[in-house]
């Protein structure tokens, strides 16, 4: 654990310049910088800690304002305040990306514009994409339907592709959605490896193994306490959400945030496992199994979830004939998993365990859902036991060639599809995606005639749709 002392060293090194306030009972700094250009060498320094942003605000004055950035390098928390006059500040983006979300909050409202450090590109530019995608959530799916005393009766979904997104960052593409933020980039990696003839090493595969089951562990915990919520068991809420903690501990231990974020980059990942971060992560995952064995069984006995076991099925005719995929489709008998088909990283290598049941019923897919994380904490085990002792080496510099790559991966919903041509010159030319989701908003016109409208937000919990996924890339 990094000291306190040591820290305001660091900083004061950082910034030639005396640390403002030192609160050692809290483990608090507080820093006020004369010169704002500084705040870059200070981003810089807390990337290099592994540390993260945690917000940036704006207070009002008569003549000038005054940006207080929050980072945490650990367990200490560092204040950062700047007194800027002009509307105009160096933007810390292209270190922290997570400072974007802020920086375009305050922008909306105070019109601060923030600038790159070398080309002073004003990043309000950037902003587009977020305030875009957030416009179009509201569009992406339009239900019509009829009732009569309150049972649904004709149903029509309008599922529109949203306009094109253009992608000018491997970062963006895990904004999509941010609860499998690994999903996306992991798929435009590998397709770009495979048009360039680039070969990652078994660590590297390895750990993007690890970051995939993780945030599948976490997806499906997290939908299983809103399943228990809308069966009334709060108590099971409780007890799920608290595991969620502790893979978002796991989480915290191998990329430095609590949120879920993108490891991946081109040819290697860009976040490592030493021995420490093993041995905190394999404690974790042994606290976490004690756990959850008291959850599924409580899972597996629980009345309350009795509502679920026959509602709206789907038949393994269905599945093939809707092209259904994910948990929706392994309950229903139709093993399709990527993991299995198309033995990509290291999951052949692993011996990867499919879940299937036959009823195709709700409670199937829940019940699909719960062991699949039983299985993905056992393949992270397994991932970090295998993992070789040898440094990652970054590929710094690369050419992509003219061609053209189709790629699948197991996101938590089912199968993610990319078709990437590239046009040479490290430019693409062309991506077409197809999410999971995509595939499973066509079964609600089947499962939604002939059921209460009371029993949509189970229905809906079940078939599992993320709305940001469906968005065109």
């Amino acid at each position: 654990m990094i000291s306190l002392k040591k820290l305001v060293l660091d900083f004061e090194n950082c910034i030639k310049e005396d640390i403002g306030i030192v609160d050692k009972k809290k483990s608090n700094l507080y820093i006020f910088l004369e010169d704002k250009s500084k705040l870059f060498k200070i981003a810089s320094l807390v990337k290099e800690k592994f540390g993260r942003v945690i917000t940036i605000s704006v207070s009002e004055e008569k003549e000038f304002y005054i940006l207080t950035y929050i980072f945490i390098i650990e367990n200490i928390i560092i204040n950062i305040q700047v007194k800027i006059y002009d509307k105009v500040m160096e933007s810390i983006s292209s270190i922290l990306i997570s400072s974007l979300f802020f920086q375009n909050e305050i922008y909306k409202k105070y019109k601060i514009k923030f600038i790159e450090k070398n080309n002073k590109k004003i990043i309000e530019k950037r902003f587009g994409f977020f305030e875009k995608k957030v416009e179009l959530l509201d569009d992406i799916a339009k239900f019509k339907y009829e009732t009569k005393k309150q049972i649904i009766k004709n149903v029509e979904i309008d599922v529109k592709k949203s306009p094109f997104i253009p992608i000018r960052n491997i970062e963006y593409l895990s904004e999509v959605y941010s609860f499998s933020s690994n999903n996306n980039s992991l798929v435009f990696s590998l397709a770009i490896e495979e048009i360039s003839g680039i070969e990652v090493n078994k660590k590297v595969k390895l750990l993007r193994v690890i970051a995939e089951e993780l945030i599948r562990a976490s997806s499906h915990v997290f939908n299983l306490s809103i399943l228990s919520h809308l069966s009334k068991n709060e108590i099971l809420v409780s007890e799920l959400l608290k595991i969620r903690e502790i893979l978002q501990d796991i989480k915290e231990i191998f990329w430095n945030m609590r949120l879920d974020r993108s490891i991946n980059t081109i040819g290697g990942v860009t976040h490592d496992i030493n021995e420490k971060k093993k041995i905190k992560i394999l404690k974790k995952l042994d606290f976490f199994n004690k756990k959850f064995d008291f959850i599924r069984r409580v899972f597996i006995n629980d009345e309350t979830l009795n509502r679920t076991k026959n509602f709206a099925k789907i038949t393994n005719k269905e599945v093939l004939d809707f092209g259904l995929t994910g948990p929706v489709a392994r309950a229903s008998g139709i093993d399709n998993d990527v993991r299995c088909q198309n033995s990509y990283l290291e999951y052949k290598e692993l011996g990867f365990n499919t879940m299937l049941l036959s009823k195709g019923d709700a409670y199937s897919r829940s019940f699909i859902r719960l062991e699949e994380i039983t299985e993905s904490i056992r393949l992270i085990r397994l991932s970090l036991e295998l993992l070789p002792n040898i440094n990652i080496e970054k590929i710094k510099s690369f050419d992509v060639p003219e061609g053209e790559a189709a790629v699948k991966v197991e996101a938590a919903r089912g199968e993610l599809f990319y078709y990437l041509r590239s046009e040479g010159k490290n430019r693409v030319s062309r991506i077409i995606t197809r999410t999971p989701t995509t595939m499973n908003w066509e079964v609600l016109k089947k499962l939604m005639p002939n059921n209460h409208i009371e029993q949509m937000p189970l229905l809906l919990n079940s078939i599992d749709l993320c709305e940001s996924c469906s968005l065109e890339i």
